[in-house]
């Protein structure tokens, strides 16, 4: 389709080109001399006047004796615009300027006034009336145009309407298959007053998620769905949903274990770049039976999203079931992420923020993450109470200490600090934990990166009990600028909490005397032999030291220094130095 016209009222001119009419109004009725290029309006008679008469000589140049602000005398227009004025008056229009202004002069006579003669107001009649012709061609043209556009518009958004259509009809077909076998179900489950068990595949897959009301607004590009985990301590159930561009994360009371039993939850959601949060976005989920579910979102002022959805048994791969059970830490902290808090921040940093993420929640909620202007949610936040109870996500419900395995206090952990994190988003995220134990079991050996600082940590013995905390002691040096910190104010404390988990503290060197928190999740690593890597880590950290840093310090100024005496001298309980910092994967092949 073409590009829209130029919106211009028309110019209808005489055969002779002599006139030209812009619109109705007399300031818009021009004439022109033979030979000349520019078109003048007629000017009044008095205006007229004034330019005939004012006096054309150069203005005196200032002296002593004359004012320096006296104004010169006005500009003289062209030799045009007084022909043009011939022309509007009815006189022969000359050549000459002097000639023109002499003969319009004169035309004033005793009066100081011209008359339009009457041949010149009936041309310019009769152009005006040919305009209005003119001016209702254009506009049917322009009518012929938009009807034109607006019929290649519902063209080309058919496929759309009947795509749209198409959905809204699959998804209202899919409801009712789902909703419409469940009736029969529960029924009879009310009539033996018992529901089937709900096995642990229903709490842990991906479903494909049918939702009537959402096509009507939005196509369903690939269509939508929902993943649920099961917190494998308190039992809530975490779910991220995407119903196109309305996505978030809910989170259940504790799950049910029969099918027919709803269960209560409440959801926070990000939507066309708004966040949607608060205490009456709640909703009921209920499970139907094989691998079916039908639930019901409410609050924020959003129509009810009444949903049903089936279970796609082809995540059920162990390989997928463990992308699942990784992302329930990432899901909690897109859930919190999501509060008053991050509201309060300024329109324009939320349009900042959807600027470069558009409003895609996967990639809003990274944002998050990586740039944490959304903070956890305070003491005095009214989600407070909700909270505390994730909280208990990390230990037992009993409050009786766990015993911890081998597995619990080794390998690698990725890592958030909120503090870090906020004041430099770019480390955000990208921080973890390299955990090993010494060949002697006395030791706690860490490599750790936290963005802004890395190093290595020293600790006690690894602990038994998930209430036993690990001191340690860290050497490290600053990212970028590549100074290095040591001593016995660098020090850190680490709580494993058992099931992959892990929370604790590190203060000291560029990160102050406050300690900085942090929270950790296990990464599976597997064929890994991590006291392998333990005397690499034990020669960085022995090579962080006074020596080190003058040695260093030295080399920056361009002077040269011997390498001896950098390498520290071991600690009193370790017994051998040196080697690769590597872990040892076995079975594998490069």
């Amino acid at each position: 389709m073409s590009s829209p016209p130029t919106p211009f009222m028309p110019w209808v001119y005489s055969r002779d080109k002599t006139f030209l009419c812009r619109s109705l109004a007399d300031s818009d009725f021009e004439a022109k001399a033979p030979k000349e290029s520019r078109y003048h309006a007629r000017a009044e008679a008095s205006h007229l006047y004034e330019l005939l008469t004012a006096p054309t000589s150069e203005a005196p140049r200032a002296t002593k004796n004359t004012a320096r602000d006296a104004s010169p005398p006005s500009k003289d227009p062209p030799c045009s615009f007084y022909r043009a004025q011939c022309i509007h008056y009815g006189l022969q229009p000359f050549v000459a300027k002097a000639t023109a202004k002499k003969h319009l002069l004169a035309a004033f006579g005793s009066g100081q006034t011209l008359v339009v003669p009457l041949d010149v107001v009936k041309r310019r009649e009769e152009l005006q009336q040919e305009w209005v012709v003119a001016k209702e061609a254009e506009e049917a043209k322009d009518r012929v145009y938009e009807a034109e556009r607006e019929r290649q518009r519902q063209e080309a958004e058919l496929p759309m309407r009947l795509e749209r259509e198409k959905d809204r009809r699959d998804a209202v077909a899919k409801f009712t298959t789902i909703v419409g076998d469940a009736v029969t179900a529960t029924r009879s489950a009310k009539r033996l007053k018992k529901g089937a068990q709900i096995t642990a595949k229903d709490k842990r897959v991906m479903y494909s998620v049918a939702v009537p009301r959402i096509p009507e607004e939005w196509i369903t590009y690939g269509g939508m769905w929902l993943k649920m985990v099961q917190s494998p301590n308190t039992g809530h159930l975490w779910i991220h949903f995407e119903f196109n561009s309305f996505a978030g994360v809910i989170r259940s009371s504790v799950a049910p274990t029969r099918t027919h039993e709803p269960c209560s939850l409440t959801w926070r959601a990000l939507t066309d770049g708004k966040l949607l949060y608060g205490a009456d976005n709640t909703g009921v989920l209920t499970f139907l039976g094989d691998g079916k579910i039908h639930g019901t979102l409410m609050g924020s002022g959003l129509v009810d999203f009444e949903f049903a959805g089936e279970r796609q048994d082809f995540w059920l791969s162990s390989d997928e079931i463990a992308k699942l059970n990784d992302s329930l830490l990432e899901w909690k902290q897109k859930y919190r992420a999501i509060n008053s808090i991050s509201d309060a921040r300024t329109a324009a940093e939320r349009a900042e923020r959807i600027a470069r993420h558009g409003s895609d929640f996967r990639m809003a909620s990274e944002a998050m993450t990586r740039y944490p202007s959304i903070d956890p949610p305070e003491a005095s936040d009214s989600e407070a109470s909700v909270e505390d109870e994730d909280e208990d996500d990390d230990e037992n419900e009993s409050g009786s200490p766990g015993k911890l395995t081998t597995r619990d206090t080794e390998g690698k952990f990725r890592v958030y600090a909120p503090s870090l994190a906020k004041e430099w988003p770019e480390h955000a995220s990208d921080m973890w934990l390299k955990i090993a134990h010494s060949k002697s079991g006395r030791h706690v050996w860490i490599s750790f990166d936290l963005g802004v600082v890395s190093g290595v940590m020293r600790g006690s013995a690894p602990p038994k009990k998930s209430t036993t905390p690990c001191t340690l002691t860290w050497r490290g040096s600053e990212q970028g600028e590549g100074h290095t910190t040591f001593g016995k104010s660098n020090t850190a404390c680490i709580t494993f909490l058992g099931d992959g988990q892990l929370r604790g503290t590190i203060r000291g060197g560029f990160l102050g005397t406050k300690n900085v928190e942090f929270r950790g999740k296990a990464v599976p690593s597997p064929n890994t032999v991590w006291c392998m890597s333990v005397p690499g880590w034990k020669a960085k950290y022995r090579g962080i030291n006074s020596a080190a840093q003058e040695h260093a310090a030295a080399a920056r100024w361009g002077k040269w220094v011997s390498d001896a005496g950098t390498q520290g001298a071991p600690e009193e309980s370790d017994s051998d130095a040196g080697g690769r910092g590597e872990p040892v994967r076995l079975g594998i092949r490069f």
